[in-house]
Formats: structure tokens, C-alpha cells, sequence
């Protein structure tokens, strides 16, 4: 799949959690459907402070230009942006939880504007990236900013799943 394609995909998903996020109550929103279960709160929380993280990540490889990495991917990262799916038990690394915000929804909408004005800058300047500068996700190893791309892709698609099962339960 291509760098436009995924940059849409994306984009698209992004949209999605917006109209969704018009749909819920605030009860809804903070309910938990079982005990160690996420919320809806939670999994946008997740999936927006993930996908910050990671756009921080591409700015600063393109604002600093930091020594290339080993090309390697780890077996994990090829799995998931070969298959564009992330396989399932998988938990969440210790360093994006520990940043996990709490949100309400007028927070959950800040975050999704921000991330949206901000993965089209980095993606603006998707001439300037170089496939050699790469930065280190805490489980799959470094990536490169077409492999961050894709990767946003497919975790935040992975999430928008995760929010259908969790409306379902809760009775939405």
C-alpha cells in the first residue's frame, strides 16, 4: 500500500472517531463495559495519545535529522505493516500508558484536531523524509515516517474496532 493511500486511510479514520464521538453521552463515554475492560474514553485517550506521540516522533526526526538506524524492522513490525493488522493479546508498551491522559469528550475532540492539523504538517513535508531516519517505537523497533504512517493506520483502525465492541457491550 502507498504513502498517499495510507495518509487517507488514515485521515478517514480519523473522521470517523469524530462523528462517533457526537453519538455518545458522557455516561456512555467514561462507562467501562466489564471489569478490565477500556472505555470508550480510554481507548480514544489511547489512540490519540499514541498517535501524538508519534507525530512528535516524525517532527523531530525531520527538525534534527539524527543518525541513520539499522534498516532491520523487527519481526513484529513486519508482521503488522505486512498484514495491516495488529495480532491479538498484544498490550499496550509501558512508555504510551504511563502518558495516557484521562479524557472527556470536549478533550477527545481537542486531541483529534490537534492530531489531525498536525499529521498534515508532518505530511506536507513528506519530501523531506528520508527512509534512513528512522526513531524507535517502544515494541516494533525504529521506523521510518512512511512506516509511521502506516503503522498510525493500522492502530488507530485496530482501536476504531475496539470501539465497536465496546459500544456494543455497553448497549449503544
Amino acid at each position: 500500500m502507498g504513502l498517499e493511500r495510507n495518509f487517507r486511510r488514515l485521515m478517514r479514520s480519523l473522521d470517523r472517531y469524530q462523528e462517533m464521538l457526537g453519538k455518545y453521552s458522557d455516561a456512555q463515554f467514561a462507562q467501562q463495559p466489564a471489569e478490565g475492560k477500556w472505555s470508550l474514553a480510554q481507548v480514544y485517550a489511547h489512540i490519540m495519545t499514541a498517535n501524538l506521540l508519534s507525530v512528535k516522533g516524525m517532527i523531530r526526526v525531520l527538525d534534527t535529522q539524527p543518525p541513520p538506524v539499522p534498516d532491520r524492522l523487527k519481526w513484529s513490525a513486519r508482521y503488522i505493516l505486512l498484514w495491516g493488522k495488529i495480532p491479538a493479546g498484544r498490550k499496550v508498551p509501558q512508555a504510551v500508558q504511563d502518558r495516557t491522559p484521562v479524557f472527556d469528550k470536549p478533550k477527545a475532540l481537542e486531541a483529534i484536531l490537534r492530531l489531525r492539523e498536525q499529521l498534515q504538517a508532518v505530511y506536507s513535508r513528506r519530501k523531506e523524509w528520508n527512509p534512513r531516519q528512522k526513531f524507535r517505537h517502544p515494541v516494533l523497533g525504529y521506523l521510518d515516517n512512511r512506516q509511521w504512517v502506516r503503522f498510525m493506520q493500522i492502530h488507530t483502525e485496530h482501536h476504531y474496532r475496539q470501539l465497536l465492541r465496546t459500544e456494543k457491550q455497553i448497549g449503544i
